[in-house]
């Protein structure tokens, strides 16, 4: 018995075996419908059921369901960004302190050439008086200089020049950063649900 039902299946699928057989021709026919099989679900070889009678469950994800967090190229970076973000409580707080590091490097290139250039030392520590001097108190007024960019010395020329190819440089950065850490603001705000006064602590 087990002999025979082995040898009817074999049966059955001889007979619903098609070998291929290319057209070098072509098909004169503009139908291109999908390849038929043979053999139902029961099995019996005689009925044809096309494939595309078939029912088939495809899952389509709609495009305003996606995130725009959903694919990140460098992911290292991102939660790098992520972690720092964090630290530092928040976008306004970051921005805020690359704001002033900018403002603190004027005023400490600002500091330096006044006192490299502006300041009468030889009359502060009156190694140099004036000839009209009787004794009496120097003020500020006296031993400030106006000076102008070309009687500065050469030195500190280049050092002002490359002061703000620096400045310059990092402004670009901050600029940069707000539009980088804005995303990462985005993906808390939206995606984490976590606004950022929760990250003042």
């Amino acid at each position: 018995m087990t002999y025979q039902g082995l040898k009817s299946d074999l049966d059955v699928l001889q007979s619903s075996y098609q070998p291929y057989r290319d057209d070098p021709g072509g098909s004169d026919s503009e139908d291109e419908s999908p390849p038929q099989f043979q053999g139902g679900p029961g099995g019996g070889g005689g009925a044809e059921m096309p494939y595309g009678d078939q029912e088939v469950m495809i899952h389509m994800v709609p495009e305003q369901g996606k995130s725009k967090w959903s694919h990140i190229d460098d992911l290292d970076s991102f939660f790098s960004k992520v972690y720092d973000y964090h630290q530092k409580h928040g976008f306004t707080v970051m921005m805020l302190q690359e704001t002033l590091e900018l403002i603190q490097f004027i005023f400490v290139v600002f500091f330096t050439v006044f006192m490299a250039e502006c300041i009468n030392y030889p009359l502060l520590f009156k190694d140099n008086l004036p000839t009209d001097y009787h004794g009496g108190k120097i003020t500020i007024s006296e031993i400030i200089l106006t000076v102008s960019f070309s009687q500065m010395r050469f030195f500190t020329q280049v050092f002002v020049f490359i002061s703000v190819l620096f400045w310059l440089t990092r402004l670009i950065v901050v600029i940069y950063h707000v539009f980088q850490f804005w995303d990462i603001k985005c993906f808390y705000n939206s995606a984490l649900k976590i606004p950022d006064s929760s990250l003042d602590s």
